[in-house]
């Protein structure tokens, strides 16, 4: 059962790091990439957790400290707020990403109208001499 929970304790910090880690990053380096790296290892230490709560479920112990403190629901929220965060950065770097293309396709716009009127001047002058 100790062992157990040392490995569900390992895990916990590990999502708690993660989390931290990613608030403290600067937001140069985070893209989408880094956000699906992020996501996965995230998932990968969730499906740690779960995996050895349900061995730890086997071998009960209810006057042990895990159950005490409810170790696990703390888990459980550090992954909860850990996945929101992501998902709520991604969405803005995608909204971010979608504002640059409007952006883009705009001046786009414009230059080719101002090309259009270039070439409408050029011809008028020509007509004229």
């Amino acid at each position: 059962m100790n062992e157990l929970v040392a490995k569900q304790q390992v895990t916990g910090k590990a999502i708690l790091q993660l989390y931290s880690n990613m608030k403290k990053d600067s937001t140069s380096r985070k893209s989408t990439e880094y956000f699906k790296r992020r996501t996965e290892a995230l998932n990968e230490h969730w499906a740690n957790a779960k995996q050895t709560h349900a061995e730890i479920i086997k071998i009960k112990k209810s006057s042990n400290e895990y159950w005490t403190s409810e170790y696990y629901k703390q888990i459980e929220k550090s992954y909860r707020d850990c996945y929101r965060y992501i998902q709520n950065s991604t969405t803005c770097i995608n909204e971010s990403s979608e504002d640059e293309d409007t952006r883009v396709k705009y001046q786009m716009q414009h230059i080719q109208t101002i090309d259009r009127y270039e070439i409408l001047s050029e011809k008028l002058v020509n007509q004229c001499k």
